[in-house]
């Protein structure tokens, strides 16, 4: 097995650099690997490295936490799904009844803010709902009073023959009933109530 190449101590720094660290005086720096080596100073800065990467985890948490989740990973999930839904969308390609290939957590740790109470259907994960809902629960926590539920409504009411379940909206008593949906009431997260699963209501 080949050994690695030698650096010479202005690479080392070069190196050093690349990975974050700064300095405020390279010719010292310089002089420091030279009377010391790289390997005896590396113990040093993994320890530092180790404390910067808890620090950056506490900060992730942190964001999470005011986004009313637990788990920094719950919100990393989320937004990954979110910018895949965004991207689907500045491209204008379609994303009605589309499979998403990137969907979100849906089991949450302890979350702050009401979410699923039971675990939703195959069709509410693979369609836009599940990523849908977790725009409006980011909303919820972040800037009550938006606006995004009743806009959907007022669409979907505008639009009495569009079959939403398409987007995995639907209530899965109605497999027997028509497929054109009636909207009546609230459309998403109606969790307050328990209901987040069946999250329409139909008119007769």
């Amino acid at each position: 097995m080949s050994n690695k190449p030698a650096l010479s101590t202005a690479d080392q720094v070069q190196l050093l650099k690349s990975r974050g660290m700064m300095f405020s005086d390279e010719k010292q720096a310089l002089q420091f690997l030279k009377n010391i080596s790289y390997y005896r100073l590396k113990g040093y800065w993994w320890d530092m490295q180790a404390d910067k990467v808890k620090h950056q985890r506490s900060e992730k948490a942190i964001i999470a936490n005011e986004m009313g989740l637990t788990l920094h990973s719950e919100l990393s999930s989320w937004l990954e799904s979110i910018a895949y839904v965004r991207n689907i969308i500045a491209h204008h390609s379609r994303l009605w009844s589309r499979n998403m290939v990137k969907t979100p957590v849906e089991q949450l740790n302890n979350p702050s803010g009401p979410w699923f109470s039971t675990k939703l259907l195959p069709g509410q994960v693979k369609k836009p709902f599940l990523i849908i809902s977790c725009m409006v629960y980011i909303c919820n926590a972040t800037t009550p009073g938006h606006q995004i539920q009743i806009k959907l409504k007022e669409l979907f009411q505008r639009k009495p023959k569009m079959p939403i379940y398409k987007l995995g909206l639907f209530n899965p008593n109605i497999n027997k009933m028509k497929r054109t949906i009636y909207i009546s009431a609230l459309l998403i997260l109606l969790i307050n109530t328990g209901q987040a699963r069946y999250i329409l209501f139909l008119r007769p």
